[in-house]
């Protein structure tokens, strides 16, 4: 896909140099990628939380929409930003990779590039964007963008009113299905941490908690988190509504081998106006965790979680012991439970 120039404009408190701000789509064409992901692979690593060559080859396109804005000086990548959002949910989305070398910092590059991304959102359809900080000078730029805490460290901008937009996105009227979680889930998988919950734990053994408990200051790396933790033959379950939104998650992490497939960790975290369907995800994944030749599965979960152990229990889970640890979050300490199904 060929970059296209959006703006070109002078710096703001600089030198007399022309700065040319554009955007692509993913596949882009190669040129461009290899300059782009020259720029962010020496920037963030091979290890980004976002995959930054098989993104920029489209290799996530069947699931998702990644659209990289650039601002340049001389034909030279001086800032970057990026967003996703689902294929089959373009009103919610993630930006990301937000960076201007040190050199032109301070000049009004990275608050044009990033105004430039939202307004394509906006005008592709877009209602809510989230994004994750914990550096003061980029929080600043994302409030004064109209950005606001969602509920802390995570932030998100909504088109209209808040209340508005969580309610068609939380409808409990929605259809729903249980699949495997998908690249195009992110903005989903961070949208639901973000919004008020009293269920704790979205994934205890990764030390993943709602943002209702904890504070966040990352947004992608949710997905990553996830998905890293299931790729030694567990799985990731999603309760997607039928637009694409993401109601609930499922993870079945597996602690043995394909010799010896041993046993799993399960946890789940669903919306509130979902929990009737929160039976769907434990059944997906006692039945991934039977076709796997798992022998037990296990859920570490915080006492204080009553509604999810009676979850746990309804589906023949029994506590086997206490953990002997808690867990702090915030000003608040838990006490951390086991429950033990063996698989027959």
């Amino acid at each position: 896909m060929a970059r296209q120039l959006v703006e070109k404009s002078g710096l703001e408190n600089g030198p007399d140099h022309e700065v040319h701000f554009s955007f692509t789509g993913c596949p882009t064409d190669p040129p461009d990628g290899m300059s782009i992901g020259y720029f962010l692979e020496g920037l963030f690593g091979p290890e980004s939380d976002v995959p930054l060559t098989p993104t920029l080859k489209g290799m996530f396109e069947d699931t998702s929409r990644n659209f990289f804005f650039v601002a340049e000086v001389d034909r030279q990548i001086i800032a970057s930003c990026w967003y996703l959002t689902g294929a089959s949910s373009p009103e919610l989305s993630v930006l990301g990779e937000v960076y201007t070398r040190p050199d032109y910092r301070r000049k009004g590059i990275s608050r044009k590039l990033c105004d430039h991304a939202l307004q394509h959102f906006i005008n592709s359809g877009g209602k809510a964007m989230l994004l994750g900080s914990n550096n003061p000078a980029a929080i600043d730029m994302y409030f004064a963008m109209g950005f606001q805490p969602y509920p802390e460290g995570l932030m998100r901008y909504t088109v209209g009113a808040p209340g508005d937009f969580d309610s068609a996105c939380f409808d409990p009227a929605q259809s729903t299905r249980i699949r495997e979680i998908q690249h195009g889930d992110i903005p989903g998988i961070a949208n639901l941490i973000g919004t008020p919950n009293d269920w704790i734990s979205v994934c205890y053994p990764i030390g993943l908690f709602s943002s209702s408990h904890q504070s966040q200051a990352r947004c992608v790396s949710f997905y990553t988190l996830l998905k890293k933790a299931a790729d030694q033959g567990g799985g990731l379950f999603a309760l997607a509504s039928d637009g694409g939104g993401v109601m609930g998650i499922g993870t079945l992490l597996h602690q043995g081998n394909r010799l010896n497939p041993g046993s799993a960790l399960v946890d789940v975290f669903v919306h509130p106006a979902f929990r009737t369907k929160a039976d769907d995800l434990i059944e997906s994944i006692l039945q991934s965790a039977k076709v796997k030749g798992i022998a037990e599965v296990r859920a570490e979960i915080l006492a204080a979680e009553h509604e999810k152990i009676v979850l746990l229990e309804k589906h023949g889970f029994r506590q086997s012991c206490n953990v002997g640890r808690r867990e702090t979050l915030g000003d608040k300490t838990y006490r951390v439970v086991s429950y033990l199904r063996t698989m027959g």
